[in-house]
């Protein structure tokens, strides 16, 4: 979705996502895959080019909207020394728009260096997560030598909330991750590793100068997160170092616990704890996916087409639907929450303090189901 075939979407003389985002009250966006998914199949790192991110950045740049982007996560990696692939990655982006005049694009506030690498490898080897992210921000670094480009991009990798121990001392807990990364910064010979962009020591700096915390999660924030993880946080020793929800699922909530929720989040953001926000799990209903997964989202799509081009990527023509607020998962004769988990976009603009407004949606209008949105055809 990063790139121009897809602007009559997230354009502002398409659909405009972007700004019904920035009016809805949100400050932030989280791309899951910008950088690498293109390039990452076949025996080669440099498969197929990515294509040009520039415009999508500027235009959520011109929305006021900072982007948290990403590496594809499933790339292929040396055993769990991710620093070639990663390397590779992040070349083409750099080539590919996210270099603006010897930095990183101005919208580009942070990167996912690897998401949900607890599942990835087994959820209990803090030893193997840690080597596969700091040698994917090794491979990093390198580019941005390459390039000459500062490395002012924020990074992390989001967690899961599996419940183990840390790599090296610590409790165990849901926020295992942060106290792996803490205890290498801290001790590097805990994962033996021969960094490409410089001295283990100079790789830790690096890290520890640019690192924010980051989870993922679908349990409550009250009576969940606030005690499992944001009242820990401190006495663990975490700070100052930021962290962040990189997305926060609310799978069958009703519309004024997600309200509440995200107004509690923001006032603890508000204060001396390190919480810096969350990230609302997510802006569509992902219909490609099934079952629970079906569950997410603020917006579906209707069956109403909008009168304007055809996103086109890769040969083929996706027409431009407009945005419902009515959720197919919730108007199902078997779903368990129907009207109160429905229309949940209007309670995140509410406690964002903001509205929804655009030319692209149907408020009201019934959602597609699953299956009925895949109107394509060869150009």
């Amino acid at each position: 979705m990063a790139q121009d075939g897809y602007k009559t979407q997230w354009g502002p003389e398409g659909r405009d996502d972007f700004g019904i985002m920035q009016r809805m009250g949100a400050n932030f966006i989280r791309l899951y895959h910008p950088i690498g998914e293109e390039d990452w199949k076949g025996a080669s790192p440099h498969y197929h080019e990515q294509p040009d991110h520039r415009g999508m950045l500027d235009a959520a740049h011109a929305s006021g909207l900072k982007v948290f982007g990403a590496i594809h996560q499933y790339r292929t990696c040396n055993g769990d020394d991710c620093s070639e692939s990663w390397q590779n990655a992040v070349r083409n982006a750099l080539k590919k728009g996210f270099n603006s005049d010897g930095a990183w694009h101005p919208a580009a506030w942070g990167l996912n260096m690897i998401n949900e690498v607890d599942a990835i490898v087994p959820f209990d080897r803090g030893d193997r997560q840690v080597l596969r992210i700091i040698s994917a921000v090794d491979g990093l670094i390198a580019a941005e030598q390459e390039f000459g480009v500062k490395g002012t991009v924020n990074l992390t990798s989001c967690f899961t909330t599996a419940i183990t121990a840390p790599l090296g001392p610590g409790p165990t807990s849901i926020y295992h991750g942060f106290s792996s990364m803490e205890n290498w910064i801290k001790n590097t010979s805990l994962v033996p590793y021969t960094p490409r962009s410089g001295t283990i020591e100079e790789l830790a700096k690096a890290i520890d100068s640019r690192w924010v915390h980051c989870i993922n999660a679908q349990i409550p924030w009250i009576n969940g997160l606030d005690g499992m993880v944001a009242k820990q946080y401190v006495q663990q020793g975490f700070m100052p170092r930021p962290w962040i929800l990189g997305e926060m699922g609310w799978n069958g909530q009703h519309q004024d616990v997600i309200e509440k929720e995200l107004n509690t989040m923001h006032e603890w953001a508000q204060g001396p704890n390190g919480f810096l926000g969350t990230f609302f799990f997510q802006f569509q209903t992902a219909y490609q996916k099934t079952g629970p997964e079906l569950n997410y989202g603020m917006f579906g799509l209707s069956e109403k087409l909008l009168d304007l081009p055809p996103a086109k990527v890769e040969g083929k023509s996706f027409p431009v639907h407009c945005l419902t607020s009515r959720l197919y998962a919730f108007e199902q004769p078997s779903s368990a929450c129907q009207a109160e988990c429905n229309h949940r976009a209007q309670a995140v603009a509410k406690a964002f303090g903001g509205t929804i407004t655009a030319k692209g949606l149907c408020l009201d209008d019934a959602p597609m189901a699953p299956g009925q949105s895949n109107r394509v055809v060869n150009v």
